[in-house]
């Protein structure tokens, strides 16, 4: 089964494969179609206390522990404001590494954070994170407005043993 990041990266082969290919006609430009969220029912989500949704779009399957806070975990997403614009991916935009970090280290939203404690290796979860888990009424410049629900899938790919 492809991942995430796997499976994204082939689209972006197979589109920049068609652009060069269509370099030397009359015809229209290829429009390129950025990846859009996973659409899910309301009911299928888990809603925590804070407000946060999430759902295991699919459940990681590894022997390895959950992810908890203090562990250090590697992970490829996708970001979506709710225009289903796409506004930040480690997997589409120029390739980028996945990122590192470790869960509750303050480096993320509060939402992030929350969203993946408990997630399985392995795994791809969304995560609908509300304004007061996210950048409240601020925004982040022209990027993200205030009070901006943001929508995560995150493909949980790998940690660094022995940071937990």
């Amino acid at each position: 089964m492809l991942t995430l990041r796997a499976a994204l990266m082939l689209c972006a082969v197979i589109l920049a494969g068609s652009l060069l290919a269509g370099c030397d006609s009359e015809e229209e430009p290829l429009v390129i179609e950025l990846p859009r969220p996973t659409v899910v029912n309301d009911t299928a989500y888990t809603t925590t206390a804070s407000g946060l949704r999430y759902i295991d779009l699919v459940p990681g399957d590894t022997p390895f522990p959950a992810a908890k806070d203090g562990q250090q975990v590697v992970l490829d997403y996708n970001a979506w404001l709710e225009t289903g614009a796409l506004f930040e991916s480690t997997i589409f935009f120029g390739a980028r590494p996945p990122i590192s970090y470790i869960i509750g280290d303050s480096t993320v939203i509060p939402g992030f954070d929350e969203g993946m404690r408990g997630m399985r290796h392995g795994g791809l979860r969304q995560l609908v994170i509300p304004p007061e888990l996210a950048y409240h009424s601020v925004g982040v410049g022209d990027v993200i407005p205030p009070k901006a629900t943001l929508t995560y899938e995150i493909d949980y790919i790998g940690f660094v043993p022995g940071k937990q």
